[in-house]
């Protein structure tokens, strides 16, 4: 494994020494090539980081502008009634996105601290569901099924691993009570046990895993689908010699008249990593030396800080910045954008990246992925639409679930004529439907956030 590693850092070495002696430019294939080796050489690797996510005026804006579009559209009343309901429901959920109380929470900034360990065979992803516990270690203790209800009772831990049956695991913690342990076990992909899931670049995507918007988009630059056009070119960014990958995707031009165009800049001399990439789209109206000057740039990541470790390199500060257009100008200008027009484009989101901590050439061991529940924990099987209790075979868990029900279920007073007492019916069926609605609504919303994940 040593020497392989060993040859792979030679590999990207040579290829960083020749083109900064003025060599050919790399290939789209020796680059992409020079880029992972370079992130692969740390692995297994663990790394914590701090994540801010931050919403502005402009996007709360743009919300009302749809909002008021929507507006618009229903009041005219020609509308079929699969379109009006549809329509309905994006009202009522952008009325409630933009109510004084949604707008105070979605501009407040967001802050998540998270954990990630990897071989490129497994995997496991902690964090902590709230701001208020970012000072918590989320490395405790080894992971073992005690020392998850003594270390890890309010910290999510999801595992993935070809050896567990299902592959993915999530722990969800014992609560603020600490007396409800709970999980949930699936085959399928992590957006659906947790739908915000995001990883940091590791020089591979993993699409078994989870869908290609849960990776970083530095994984995701080489893995465009067939649309793209990809060429290289030798450049400069700041002081450092940089190889620049331009994509475009000419296969947009027929559904929306826009050419999607993106640029990596990626630096040689750092591990071949990306330092800035740049997403934007232009008309397919303007000759392509107009291109540049029209262009609308909705998204900018930038690598602002990158570590050494030995002869490879690791981005430690991650930033992201997403445009839209000015939403006063859309009010000024409602219906479609002309392909003509170079509206003002503002800052609707952004999100930095930081990482706290970083160990590359860690072991990551069956143990710690396989995640044992400890005794007592109630966890969904997703594949089987069942809940299970670790500890118990299906069939005790059931016959427990049904003393819980009988010792909950309420008893009317003794009747004066006969003495007897008896089980009062209707509440008995309101206790069995309310649990029934309670497993529907789990799983709509498990079904939910994979759509929207997958979406």
């Amino acid at each position: 494994m040593k020497v392989l590693e060993a040859f792979v850092i030679s590999a990207s070495s040579l290829l960083s020494t020749a083109l900064a002696f003025g060599a050919e430019t790399p290939t789209v294939s020796e680059l992409e090539s020079a880029y992972r080796q370079n992130l692969l050489s740390l692995a297994p690797f663990s790394v914590e980081w701090e994540e801010v996510r931050t919403e502005y005026q402009a996007a709360i804006e743009t919300d009302k502008y749809s909002l008021w579009l929507l507006d618009q559209l229903l009041s005219s009343g020609d509308l079929v009634e699969e379109h009006l309901r549809q329509l309905k429901e994006s009202q009522e959920r952008l009325n409630g996105e933009t109510s004084p109380e949604a707008i105070e929470k979605r501009l407040a900034p967001k802050t998540r601290r998270r954990f990630f360990w990897t071989d490129h065979k497994s995997f496991q992803l902690r964090w902590l569901p709230t701001e208020k516990d970012l000072g918590a270690s989320l490395e405790p203790a080894e992971v073992s099924a005690g020392a998850l209800l003594s270390s890890y009772p309010e910290i999510r831990i999801l595992s993935w691993s070809p050896k567990n049956n299902p592959r993915l695991r999530l722990w969800m913690g014992t609560g603020r009570n600490g007396k409800s342990p709970s999980g949930l076990v699936t085959s399928s992909g992590v957006e659906s046990a947790a739908s915000q899931v995001r990883f940091l670049p590791m020089g591979k995507v993993h699409e078994e895993w989870a869908a290609l918007s849960a990776f970083s988009p530095l994984d995701r630059v080489f893995n465009l689908n067939e649309g793209w056009v990809r060429e290289t070119v030798t450049t400069t960014i700041g002081d450092e010699r940089a190889v620049l990958l331009r994509c475009i995707n000419e296969a947009a031009v027929s559904d929306t008249k826009m050419i999607r165009r993106l640029k990596v800049w990626f630096v040689p001399s750092k591990g071949f990593l990306p330092v800035k990439m740049e997403t934007s789209s232009v008309s397919s109206a303007f000759a392509p030396e107009e291109a540049d000057e029209f262009a609308r740039v909705t998204k900018v990541v930038s690598v602002s800080e990158i570590r050494e470790f030995g002869a490879s390199f690791y981005p430690a500060v991650i930033e992201e910045q997403h445009f839209t257009f000015d939403p006063k100008w859309r009010f000024d200008h409602p219906g479609d954008v002309p392909h003509d027009a170079n509206p003002p484009l503002v800052m609707a989101r952004s999100a930095r990246t930081e990482v706290i901590s970083f160990s590359p050439d860690r072991s990551l061991d069956d143990r710690t992925v396989a995640l044992p529940f400890p005794d007592g924990t109630r966890y969904l099987n997703e594949d089987e639409h069942h809940w299970y209790m670790e500890g118990l075979s299906k069939a005790e868990f059931d016959r427990q679930l049904q003393e819980e029900f009988k010792r909950s279920t309420p008893r009317i007073p003794r009747s004066k004529e006969n003495g007897e007492g008896r089980t009062w019916t209707g509440i008995r069926q309101s206790v069995v439907w309310f649990n029934v609605i309670a497993v529907a609504i789990i799983l709509v919303v498990i079904l939910y956030r994979r759509k929207r994940a997958q979406g």
